[in-house]
């Protein structure tokens, strides 16, 4: 087992162990405090190792101490996420250009490596249409840039090329265009990645095999809402913004965009709409 090092933080197994295991609990789980019997058991680390681990993370603070009053004082730790930066760079984030697609658009629907892009990202440019809970899981004072995406921002990181990490955080669906902008400057350049998380449209091919439910919400931000259901009952159409059919005749799938001028609910084959609502 490596030791703790305040001169080589960063290199330790054991100290990289507790940061994951911390930011995972935290953006998946929206655990912001963990008891020390957390970590041993989210670990797998001994106490004593564990212990030497957090007194070096306390002093950088990179984690923080809270006393829990309702059960003895215990002591409780949460991670300072901001100044973290440990997440080490394995093999599968190379330096480029990736377009990560937020799928649903909530952390906890993340996959792993869009976490971890996010963490150690040198870049990062995001859509309007990004919830501001995904932005929020970069390291950002690590972050040489974080702003809001712009076409001349676009068409210049898709043309640098260095030994950088870029992110692009789209919504794929409510950023089509944009999504289409990137396909066409792409052309044959190398070190550009697209990495896709839960999709709205995997959710609504789910119902349409297992209709025993009929809808799923998902709160992105406090102003926006993503409803999937079977019907146009459960929508407020004056609030929808964008409304899209998915529909299954026999062995064929449809998806298209509905006209919210003519909205219409009487196809007699399955169909499930996604609706992306302002609340």
């Amino acid at each position: 087992m490596n030791t703790c090092d305040n001169s080589d933080i960063t290199s330790s197994k054991t100290v990289r162990c507790i940061i994951n295991y911390m930011l995972l609990e935290h953006l998946l789980n929206c655990r912001q405090y963990l008891s020390f019997q957390d970590i041993v058991n989210g670990t797998g680390l001994s106490p004593k190792t564990i212990r030497r681990a957090l007194k070096i993370l306390r002093q950088l603070n990179l984690v923080k101490t809270v006393f829990d009053i309702s059960s003895n004082r215990r002591t409780l730790y949460t991670l300072n996420a901001g100044k973290v930066r440990c997440v080490e760079r394995t093999d599968d984030i190379k330096p480029g250009v990736y377009i990560v697609d937020i799928g649903l658009g909530l952390p906890k629907y993340l996959n792993i490596k869009s976490i971890r892009l996010l963490r150690s990202a040198n870049q990062i440019l995001y859509s309007p249409n990004v919830p501001q809970r995904i932005i929020e899981i970069a390291a950002a004072e690590h972050i040489e840039d974080l702003s809001k995406l712009s076409q001349y921002e676009l068409r210049r990181y898709l043309s640098l090329i260095d030994s950088d990490v870029r992110v692009i955080l789209i919504d794929k669906i409510l950023d089509s265009d944009i999504f289409n902008n990137i396909a066409n400057l792409l052309e044959c350049k190398e070190n550009i990645y697209y990495v896709s998380n839960i999709s709205p449209i995997h959710i609504a091919l789910n119902l349409l095999d297992f209709p025993c439910r009929k809808r799923f919400r998902f709160k992105r931000d406090p102003s926006t809402e993503l409803v999937i259901s079977s019907t146009l009952a459960d929508l407020n159409l004056n609030s929808v913004f964008r409304l899209l059919r998915v529909s299954r005749d026999g062995d064929s799938v449809t998806i298209s965009n509905v006209d919210l001028e003519d909205i219409s609910d009487s196809s007699t084959c399955s169909v499930v709409y996604i609706a992306y609502v302002r609340t």
